[in-house]
């Protein structure tokens, strides 16, 4: 009884961290809040870059997939400002780590959501079983539940 009160609230907290992480705004989010006002590539990881990191650093939230995207977004800038890429093709790779990081995103939920089934299922196979006995001179009936 006691695993399976552990169990149940191992999968409760899970999915409590879950819905926590929903509510948040993900780095890439002030991103394309920021594309949707400027045609400008450099502005726009410029103004990202800045709308996240007060967003972040306020409650020390900054995330370190956050940092990553910053840092690939300001070495973008940077080639462009280098005349090593155009905008165009700055613009194109930004979106293609964005929909590669995307797709890596849904891979783990789907993963954590799997996982978290597989808990819950456990926990249920490990629920205890309850064992009844009668009986009388030299035999048993037994019945599980």
């Amino acid at each position: 009884m006691r695993r399976l009160f552990l169990t149940g609230l191992i999968v409760f907290a899970l999915a409590a961290c879950g819905g926590s992480k929903l509510a948040s705004i993900g780095s890439m989010e002030h991103y394309e809040k920021c594309a949707a006002n400027t045609t400008s590539f450099i502005n726009m990881i410029e103004c990202g870059k800045r709308s996240r990191t007060e967003y972040c650093t306020k409650d020390n939230t900054c995330s370190g997939e956050g940092n990553m995207n910053v840092a690939y977004g300001d070495s973008l800038v940077m080639s462009v400002k280098n005349h090593e890429i155009t905008e165009a093709e700055a613009w194109r790779k930004w979106i293609a780590y964005r929909n590669s990081r995307e797709d890596t995103r849904q891979s783990i939920n789907a993963a954590q959501e799997a996982a978290s089934a597989q808990g819950a299922a456990a926990a249920a196979a490990n629920k205890p079983r309850y064992t009844q006995c009668y009986g009388g001179r030299g035999s048993a009936n037994c019945f599980s539940y």
